[in-house]
């Protein structure tokens, strides 16, 4: 077998454990996001269609925001978050089985709730 392709299935197996349904980290397409500052983060297409901000103004080239850098980290943090457990909550009976986000510190919770409001997530 070769390395490449061990490597590729192995990786594919830690999202599938992950994920409820099925995510091949190479068949995936990824968007870049840029903050305030301009660090670049590159980010899965399913996760950001769970903003209709950003399924409404990504395309092919980077979309720029005016988002902090402590903001961006845990936007894409709950975006990978809400991907995650969007369909769960929705038919669970038991609200327990999810984790809870966790907590925003309070120096950055207003930028966070602005980025937020921005983003309609």
């Amino acid at each position: 077998m070769h390395p490449n392709k061990l490597i590729e299935d192995r990786l594919v197996e830690r999202f599938e454990n992950t994920y409820p349904f099925s995510i091949n980290p190479f068949e995936e397409q990824y968007i870049e996001l840029h903050d305030r500052a301009g660090n670049a983060y590159t980010i899965c297409k399913r996760a950001i269609l769970q903003s209709p901000f950003l399924k409404m103004h990504c395309g092919p080239k980077p979309l720029s925001l005016d988002i902090s850098p402590q903001a961006m980290r845990l936007v894409i943090r709950y975006l990978y978050y809400k991907l995650r457990y969007g369909a769960q909550v929705a038919r669970t009976e038991h609200p327990s089985e999810i984790p809870v986000f966790k907590a925003i510190p309070h120096t950055i919770a207003l930028e966070v709730a602005d980025a937020a409001a921005l983003l309609q997530i």
